[in-house]
């Protein structure tokens, strides 16, 4: 099984649910498994359950035992539910399974009662493994230890005497990627008004959104232009729309763009014929007339960066700057973009590396006006 846990207070929920919502309802409503993460340190898992034999028919036996290997439990509805309306829950016992981080062995002989003697080998994949019971508790390692270093085996009280009630707060709740992967794929689904033609709508989900609102606001009239930035933050509800930057971003929604306001000189125009000489299979971006010529750009340069970061991944952001500015963006406008594309903004070095390529290629272009000049 190939999947990872993830701890619901570190994942990005912007694509999955509005800025008010808690996560930890959605979970619940949708019924999707909630793991707490077993302190293996301090903690052991003993389980019960009924085991089938392999025959036709047959009846099932009871068995028990410890399971060592055991990193996660899924927490029940009702113990989710009350950490829904109150933020923790204590708890004892489990009864819906859970994953094991399963190390391998190599059988070495056998017991003098016919049992396996299994040696340890050097864990290489961490993949998780279901693990199946009818009823499991946690056990204080610990005390278990030291009753066991100081009873014969025949005197031991049941492991269940030794049961641990563990606090479970809404932090230290875990879902799989999997299942996260598949709430995702599901509310974009929800709120997907155009089929995005790229996949890099996980890495990028400023882009992605701004090709919605394209759709919403120039297509079906869903918004008003006067809506648009609030309508991105509802949507993506991280820090990419935060600021200036959010403004800029819608700005690029509406089919005209007035870049000229403030500005001396008019704004530079956008190289709408001259960027399809560098990008591949220009015919993808022919879309409908519901997409502007500036969010056109951005799509664009978001897959040549995609593609760049593919053969050079130490690629510099000063890079996708330049790209930008080549393509009609000014300084600031490239900067916003860089952080939708990026993810992250350029940092103050990368800053001054950008500033000095522009400084020195408006001097060639002055140079080269001169030059002109003066044959004239």
């Amino acid at each position: 099984m190939s999947k990872e846990m993830l701890r619901i207070s570190d994942v990005d929920w912007s694509e999955v649910i509005g800025s008010v919502e808690r996560p930890v309802k959605l979970l619940l409503k949708k019924g999707t498994p909630v793991y707490i993460k077993v302190r293996r340190d301090s903690e052991i898992v003993y389980r019960y359950y009924h085991k089938s034999l392999a025959l036709e028919g047959s009846p099932s036996f009871p068995f028990a035992g410890f399971l060592d290997d055991i990193a996660f439990l899924r927490l029940d509805d009702e113990v989710l539910a009350e950490i829904a309306n109150s933020r923790s829950r204590h708890v004892s016992t489990f009864s819906a399974g859970g994953f094991s981080i399963p190390r391998p062995f190599e059988v070495t002989g056998q017991t003098p009662g016919g049992y396996p003697i299994k040696k340890p080998l050097r864990i290489e994949v961490a993949d998780l493994e279901s693990v199946d019971f009818d009823r499991a508790f946690i056990v204080d390692k610990k005390n278990w230890n030291l009753a066991l270093a100081s009873m014969a085996p025949i005197n031991m009280p049941s492991p269940e005497r030794f049961t641990i009630q563990i606090e479970v707060l809404e932090t230290d709740l875990y879902v799989t990627s999997s299942d996260f992967e598949s709430l995702r794929q599901e509310a974009r689904q929800d709120h997907e008004l155009a089929k995005y033609p790229f996949d890099h709508a996980g890495r990028m989900p400023g882009i992605y959104w701004m090709f919605q609102a394209a759709h919403a606001l120039n297509q079906g009239h869903l918004i008003g232009e006067d809506k648009v930035l609030d309508w991105l933050r509802a949507r993506c509800a991280g820090h990419e729309f935060e600021g200036k930057r959010g403004g800029f971003a819608a700005k690029l929604i509406p089919l005209e763009l007035d870049r000229a306001k403030g500005r001396k000189g008019g704004p530079r125009p956008f190289k709408m014929v001259e960027f399809k000489s560098w990008v591949e299979s220009p015919d993808r971006f022919i879309f409908p007339a519901v997409v502007s010529d500036g969010l056109t750009l951005v799509l664009a340069v978001a897959l040549w960066w995609e593609e760049r970061l593919e053969g050079s991944p130490d690629e510099s952001r000063v890079a996708l700057a330049e790209k930008l500015y080549e393509q009609g963006f000014d300084k600031t406008e490239a900067d916003y973009i860089v952080r939708l594309i990026a993810g992250v903004q350029l940092s103050n070095g990368e800053k001054i590396l950008f500033e000095e390529w522009i400084s020195q290629k408006e001097r060639k272009l002055r140079m080269a006006r001169t030059g002109l000049s003066g044959l004239n």
